[in-house]
């Protein structure tokens, strides 16, 4: 899993490449805790080109969630492909993240 981080019209994007996996999602967790934790109040995590999430990953990123609702921040996820958005709707996540189709579609919600 690899991670790398920018900033768009003062949104913080995150750009994950790989799986989100049991192995992968602490990194992912705690990668994205400390981008939080330096303050950022607009967060988008783009998945344009992960592959494959696991329940580990999921609760990796209702961590993230919480934490972003409680300080009062935005936090969305873009740009999933068919198999991933799949489980977060099997999962029932969908109905509690905000996601975008794609990275335009989500910057235009912050």
């Amino acid at each position: 899993m690899e991670m790398s981080n920018r900033e768009s019209s003062g949104v913080v994007v995150v750009d994950l490449t790989g799986d989100i996996d049991t192995q992968a999602a602490p990194a992912v967790q705690d990668g994205l805790f400390e981008i939080v934790d330096g303050g950022t109040q607009k967060l988008l995590v783009n998945f344009a080109n992960v592959e494959l999430i696991t329940s580990s990953g999921l609760r990796a990123l209702l961590t993230i969630a919480k934490t972003m609702k409680t300080s009062g921040g935005k936090f969305w996820l873009c740009a999933m492909n068919e198999d991933v958005r799949e489980v977060f709707e099997i999962s029932g996540f969908e109905t509690i993240f905000n996601i975008a189709q794609d990275e335009a579609a989500a910057l235009g919600q912050f």
